[in-house]
């Protein structure tokens, strides 16, 4: 799936010609100064401020939690569910994703040591970390460890622990609302997202008393059509331990190589 944004670009110009035309001259008459024109300074408008203390306030209060767990959901024909528990520097995924391989479901383990371990199947083990259709389907449940100097590293760790979920969640504060969510009032800040030439309209609702982020929301149009992405928080406090698996083997032995979009670039062939 591709998004186009259209620019239009004006171009105005302009040519002179034709006979001089001479007239007789004079002192110019002195010019008058003119007074500066007033500065003019934008009233900061109250519910923008308030909007925005308060999502600063819930970044906060994610970031110094010591973890929490989460769902994040992308509808449509390439849908993806990601089912995670971030933690202080260690964290955990399961994702179901459909892609020009298939469907891939695979489960990642982010160690405090900066190694993620991979556990997918066939699709995913093509998509994500190169392995060829030959040895994909024998390495199946066997998980594999993926190091910072390894190609799909960059791929699979980001999002994993705490201070990364922070930036998962953009936002221009627009204003604040009161949302209700399972009989529990919620504090909805409501604005937009620019990512390039696209603009999402988004929300984070936030519990009144803890300032902790229970859904975030983000909508915008593809093809014509809404498209919405979700992300649900719960479980504040939560201690995350993650322990290497046994029996895991380096990704580094495998022979694998770049895919043809990249690592994780969703397309076959």
């Amino acid at each position: 799936m591709k998004l186009y944004a259209t620019i239009a670009a004006i171009a105005l110009a302009g040519a002179a010609g034709g006979a001089v035309v001479t007239f007789a001259t004079r002192a110019p008459t002195p010019a008058r100064a003119k007074s500066p024109a007033p500065l003019t300074v934008a009233t900061p408008n109250p519910a923008v401020i308030q909007a925005t203390a308060l999502y600063h306030q819930a970044l906060v209060a994610l970031s110094e939690s010591p973890g929490f767990h989460y769902v994040a959901i992308s509808p449509g024909p390439e849908s993806e569910t990601i089912v995670g528990d971030a933690g202080r520097g260690v964290g955990r995924q399961a994702i179901t994703l459909k892609t020009g391989y298939g469907v891939e479901d695979f489960s990642l383990l982010l160690i405090a040591t900066d190694v993620v371990y991979f556990e997918g199947n066939v699709p995913a083990l093509e998509d994500q970390l190169g392995v060829s259709p030959g040895h994909a389907a024998a390495l199946q449940g066997t998980w594999i460890s993926v190091s910072p100097f390894d190609g799909p590293y960059s791929i699979l760790a980001p999002g994993m622990t705490v201070n990364d979920q922070a930036n998962w969640l953009p936002l221009s504060p627009a204003s604040t609302s009161s949302a209700l969510s399972r009989g529990t009032t919620l504090t909805r800040i409501s604005g937009a997202v620019e990512t390039g030439a696209i603009t999402a309209k988004a929300y984070l609702d936030i519990d009144a008393g803890s300032d902790h982020p229970t859904a975030y929301v983000s909508t915008t149009t593809v093809d014509g059509k809404p498209a919405t992405t979700s992300d649900t928080f719960s479980d504040w406090g939560e201690l995350v331990a993650v322990a290497p698996p046994a029996g895991a083997i380096k990704w580094s032995t495998l022979g694998a190589r770049p895919p043809k979009d990249g690592y994780g670039g969703g397309v076959f062939g």
